[in-house]
């Protein structure tokens, strides 16, 4: 039990100062925060868990099947989604997918991946494509955590300002 803990403090530590370097970084750089030359692709060249790459190369396609099952796997029963402000459960995100309208198709594309033992950081980003061809993306940062040898998210904060 403790190892658990330990585990969920120290991924709660890495993401709330995650969150604050970001914001920090935002406040500083302004819309020069996310240039395309300063974001760069990992998916090709990450060092790291093929489960964990697994996960987010498979998120966008269960998000655009509206896969519960999937969500209930890789996340974790204490998930937290922080999104515009606000933080939901991970029945709140599963009940939100599943009232997103079944046309929109999803990708999420890996753009960093830190590894420290147990506990990872993921960089992603997600674009939505609708129906009419228009196109809407975010970045995402990811705290996950391995437990009995599997990965799972504990935790995702989307960056919408992107």
């Amino acid at each position: 039990m403790s190892k658990l803990i330990i585990h969920t403090t120290v991924a709660v530590i890495t993401f709330v100062s995650g969150v604050t370097l970001t914001n920090v970084w935002n406040w500083l750089m302004g819309d020069r925060a996310y240039g395309v030359a300063q974001v760069e692709s990992a998916m090709m060249a990450v060092p790291g868990d093929d489960e964990l790459l697994e996960i987010f190369r498979n998120y966008g396609p269960a998000q655009t099947r509206h896969d519960s099952a999937f969500f209930e796997r890789v996340e974790a029963n204490e998930f937290i989604l922080f999104q515009d402000g606000q933080a939901y459960t991970r029945t709140q995100d599963i009940q939100m997918m599943n009232r997103l309208p079944s046309h929109v198709v999803f990708e999420n594309e890996v753009l960093k991946l830190t590894l420290q033992g147990e506990t990872a950081v993921v960089n992603s980003r997600m674009t939505a494509t609708y129906e009419d061809g228009t196109k809407d993306s975010w970045l995402a940062l990811d705290v996950c955590v391995q437990r009995d040898g599997h990965w799972q998210i504990l935790s995702t904060t989307e960056i919408s300002d992107y």
